[in-house]
């Protein structure tokens, strides 16, 4: 069995295509006005949508990937003025909520104090552009971890594609964005997607347009800068057909 497989309930195991757009997150309470408060999941144990990760047991790519998700979602909202949302995700790629996630990647080329300096400057009130080259500095670091971080390609993809239509499955409803930091956390997941196959282009795999022209669609479902709170977003039919096709694209690359 597959490491990426490992980590997914027997009902998801083997199926990107999931039904059900209207479930909402079940680490979730309403509270007033209907809105979603979260509910902290167990200690190293992380929930994407309705499925419980083990993070102590996930191997050390899968996690990178998490965090690298995390951070470019906690940077994204910032650049667009979404600081209070940001900083959920500066949070759990720091692995603050939940615990684990970070763990072990300092070595790989995760920069955590950085990190932890431009989630200190957002929560300050400075803005993205007085850090341009903070930022910069920190988004090298972590494409090297990226590239150190080894493994199966195929896997780490696999992983990502489908973690990121849980979330979007219980984030997303017919109504609209039900959970933000979900919806803002499936566009992480799709944009490292993204930036591993475009990575991975420039390498053995130069030729395979078509894998990058499915990466770029699957991303694009949400806005070009980004997810915001007003987002209308596509329907879940959408992003689950995307996520498929980018995954037997990315399956058809050299490991």
């Amino acid at each position: 069995m597959k490491p990426s497989q490992i980590v997914f309930s027997a009902a998801l195991m083997f199926s990107v295509s999931l039904s059900g757009c209207e479930r909402r997150h079940p680490s979730a309470s309403t509270g007033s006005a209907g809105e979603l408060t979260p509910v902290a999941a167990p200690g190293g144990v992380l929930m994407a949508g309705d499925t419980l990760i083990d993070l102590t047991t996930l191997p050390v790519e899968m996690r990178a990937a998490l965090a690298a998700a995390e951070a470019k979602t906690a940077l994204a909202l910032w650049r667009a003025g979404h600081t209070a949302e940001a900083a959920i995700h500066f949070d759990m790629a720091l692995g603050k909520t939940p615990e684990a996630l970070s763990d072990g990647l300092t070595g790989l080329g995760f920069d955590a104090a950085l990190l932890g300096a431009l989630s200190d400057a957002a929560a300050a009130g400075e803005t993205p552009a007085s850090k341009d080259a903070d930022i910069a500095a920190f988004e090298t670091r972590l494409d090297e971890m990226l590239a150190s971080a080894g493994g199966d390609f195929a896997d780490t993809i696999d992983f990502l594609v489908k973690t990121c239509v849980v979330e979007y499955r219980a984030a997303v409803s017919i109504s609209g964005i039900e959970d933000f930091a979900g919806y803002a956390r499936a566009w992480g997941r799709a944009r490292i997607v993204h930036d591993l196959i475009a990575a991975r282009l420039s390498g053995p795999d130069a030729s395979n347009a078509q894998a990058l022209l499915q990466a770029q669609l699957f991303v694009r479902l949400w806005p070009r800068e980004g997810p915001g709170p007003g987002d209308v977003p596509p329907p879940f039919s959408l992003v689950d057909a995307q996520a498929a096709r980018v995954n037997l694209e990315a399956s058809s690359l050299l490991q």
